[in-house]
């Protein structure tokens, strides 16, 4: 069950129906994948819907992929210096704009008025979601004209990307490709209601949570694999 014709006829065998058009007029299946779909995109954060993406930060608000649902982390692209790599820290938007405000140290260039030179102070520091688009802090402007030695950075942003299942037979998805059994579970917990069988609600439920709970434990533990285990002890007030 890799495709969406496989998982559609899934979806029938287990309602033991062969379709449904009739008595309704249209073919209800598909409505049900897309409504399991976009709970899917609420509820798991799976390894396999990890995507990567590479920016050149020009401006203080980049867009994100249109695809984007979560960031698992956002840093500094390599570069010949001591920042590269570096994790951006996420600010609210108030935290951000009190940054702003403030004037926070750490823009990654300026102009040394004793000797016009450009300094490099180590770029970006923070970041922060505005709607559709990333805001990150310090950022300064490049001059115009461009002046040498003036510093270019990139991001790397690790994030989760949104689960879309076209409308062909064939077309899949990466979380319908590794974990097939929450797309159906799913997507019959959105049937129950629209064929009165509220018996059946509770169980299809049941299986698609315990389904999520499995793949975001799996990613848990991928993440933290071969991460050494520290004693902590809890001191005395």
């Amino acid at each position: 069950m890799k495709t969406r014709a496989e998982l559609e006829t899934a979806i029938l065998g287990f309602l033991h129906r062969g379709s449904f058009r009739s008595p309704v007029a249209f073919n209800a299946v598909p409505s049900f994948v897309s409504l399991g779909e976009g709970e899917i995109n609420l509820d798991l954060r799976a390894r396999c819907m990890v995507q990567r993406a590479v920016q050149t930060v020009d401006a203080p608000l980049l867009p994100l992929p249109c695809d984007y649902l979560e960031a698992l982390d956002i840093r500094l692209g390599d570069m010949a210096d001591a920042y590269g790599g570096r994790e951006l820290r996420y600010q609210p938007r108030r935290e951000m704009g009190d940054l702003r405000a403030a004037g926070a140290a750490g823009s990654w260039a300026y102009v040394d008025p004793r000797s016009s030179a450009y300094t490099i102070g180590g770029g970006p520091q923070y970041y922060s979601i505005v709607g559709d688009q990333l805001e990150i802090w310090p950022f300064a402007a490049p001059p115009v004209p461009p002046q040498a030695g003036w510093p270019v950075y990139s991001i790397e942003m690790s994030y989760y990307a949104r689960q879309e299942l076209g409308p062909d037979p064939a077309d899949t998805t990466a979380v319908l490709t590794a974990y097939p059994a929450a797309y159906l579970y799913a997507a019959l917990v959105q049937s129950a209601p629209f064929l009165r069988e509220d018996g059946r609600l509770q169980t299809w439920t049941a299986l698609y949570q315990a389904e999520i709970f499995r793949a975001n434990a799996e990613h848990e533990r991928a993440r933290h694999q071969g991460s050494r285990i520290v004693q902590q002890y809890r001191r005395a007030i």
